[in-house]
């Protein structure tokens, strides 16, 4: 059984074991089990979130809903990898987006999560306290709609332009798209790319000049934590789902219909699954509350509170029954 793609024709239902694969195995097995970790940890930060007090906020909420998309895209990711398994090739174009279909309106509602998210962050620091007094309710809906408009637009704009006369060899995200579709997919998430990063770059510059100019420590201390967020926030966003779109970008302007066009769509798998599997990794390692819902989630937590409650009585008997510097600002900070 060989571990490199053929252009050999197979039918889409066929499944004998001396067939060949069109798609490498190895990659195929590393990047199911990827997504099945993925699956996994996002529904540990749905969990964690729906039954922790302190993550029940605005921007805890949009990060569940957004975990509720990863974990379809990885269930999606899951899928198509089965569909390698068994042989499934050489599908129409339309068969393709059928499949696909849920995992394509959750693949699209997660990047507007992303941009929302953005805006989110970027109004948490720009006006802080107008953020807090918004009605939560009416934000909430202001910050969910757009993403599923979005998704909508583009998902329903595939399904008018798939095509059942196309075959494709293997089926994945780009490939349930026809051509006009696929161009739009791929230039709207180059927008949406540069705005998410706009957010993020404008954010950090807030940041950096609250820092110089304000005098508490414990407000310094906190906003060096969220920086420190924001910058792996953005390294993985830019590392995963960006560079795929942009790669995306150059397969569809320049090297559409070549050989370089199968290499790359074969590689770009791995930024793909990492965008929608990585996101409990961040904010287990980056988020404090997060960490500690997360660890009372699996009784771990008893411990970590006794360690830390030495060390919190410590600081309040230091300012004499004072609240101690902790910030408990939640959503302030991923």
């Amino acid at each position: 059984m060989s571990d490199f793609p053929h252009s050999i024709a197979l039918g889409p239902t066929t499944a004998t074991p001396e067939l060949v694969h069109l798609y490498p195995l190895s990659i195929a097995i590393s990047t199911f089990i990827l997504s099945v970790f993925g699956a996994i940890s996002n529904v540990i930060v749905i969990i964690a979130i729906m039954v922790s007090p302190e993550l029940r906020n605005r921007c805890y909420f949009l990060i569940c809903y957004l975990a509720i998309s990863d974990l379809i895209c990885c269930i999606y990711y899951s899928l198509l990898r089965v569909l390698i398994f068994t042989y499934r090739y050489n599908l129409t174009n339309y068969d393709c987006f059928m499949w696909s279909f849920i995992g394509l309106f959750a693949m699209n509602t997660q990047t507007g999560l992303t941009v929302m998210l953005g805006v989110d962050r970027f109004l948490a620091v720009s006006q802080p306290y107008k953020y807090r007094k918004w009605h939560s309710t009416y934000y909430i809906i202001a910050m969910i709609i757009p993403p599923n408009i979005y998704a909508f637009i583009i998902t329903g704009y595939g399904y008018i332009e798939a095509n059942d006369q196309i075959k494709v060899p293997v089926c994945f995200p780009p490939s349930a798209y026809s051509s006009n579709s696929r161009n739009l997919w791929v230039g709207s998430n180059g927008v949406i790319i540069f705005i998410v990063l706009l957010l993020y770059f404008s954010a950090q510059h807030i940041f950096r000049k609250s820092q110089q100019t304000t005098a508490s420590s414990s407000v310094n201390k906190m906003t060096a934590r969220v920086l420190k967020s924001l910058m792996v926030v953005m390294i993985v966003y830019a590392g995963t789902w960006a560079f795929t779109m942009i790669m995306m970008m150059v397969i569809s302007f320049i090297v559409f219909g070549t050989p370089a066009q199968k290499v790359v769509e074969i590689f770009l798998v791995w930024p793909v699954v990492i965008n929608a599997s990585s996101n409990f990794i961040i904010y287990f390692w980056r988020t404090e509350e997060f960490r500690r819902a997360t660890l009372r989630l699996f009784g771990c937590e008893k411990k970590v509170s006794n360690s830390t409650s030495v060390i919190m009585d410590k600081r309040t008997s230091t300012q004499m029954g004072s609240t101690v510097a902790v910030d408990v600002r939640r959503g302030s900070r991923w």
